[in-house]
């Protein structure tokens, strides 16, 4: 929670040192925290649609604002320490708990999760440079972007698994 706020005093060094040694490893502790947590099945659904509800709306209603007005509110709500992002995902991890998926490809995805989460980052910077924001209406380009970064990672932590050096660190 500390590293939520401490972008709001970035001119606290105790708190930018902080920032810096723990960075994504409060994902980490929420993950964990999140799977030992055991809640009723229509309690964790309920739980998980309401909070990606709130994140996704606490995210986008800023950015569809002022889309067209200013392309640094990007960086300023996507920003993976931000409050709305930590409820977006944390919504998206139970909802992924728990859901009981039928097709395969869903299953497959929750099982890669964490090797997902490890090279997600390279692809979100990678499609940065690559693709133009205002080339596309923002619904249209933010899924396209989602859904590029997903099969993207997914792919490579697939790829990488047939390495049996590598398998056995990655799941």
């Amino acid at each position: 929670m500390i590293l939520t706020f401490a972008q709001y005093y970035e001119s606290n060094v105790l708190i930018n040192y902080i920032r810096l040694a723990i960075g994504y490893v409060g994902y980490l502790i929420l993950g964990h925290a999140l799977l030992n947590i055991t809640l009723k099945h229509k309690t964790g659904i309920l739980l998980s649609v309401a909070l990606i509800l709130l994140g996704w709306a606490s995210t986008f209603f800023p950015v569809f604002k002022n889309y067209n007005t200013n392309a640094i509110v990007l960086d300023q709500w996507f920003y993976y320490l931000n409050i709305n992002t930590v409820i977006l995902s944390t919504g998206i991890f139970l909802f992924l708990k728990y859901v009981n998926f039928e097709f395969n490809l869903f299953r497959s995805i929750a099982k890669h999760s964490f090797g997902i989460y490890f090279v997600h980052l390279f692809y979100i910077m990678l499609l940065n440079k690559l693709l133009v924001v205002n080339a596309l209406p923002l619904v249209l380009y933010l899924l396209l972007f989602s859904i590029g970064v997903l099969t993207l990672s997914y792919f490579t932590i697939i790829g990488l698994r047939k390495f049996k050096f590598i398998s056995n660190y990655i799941e």
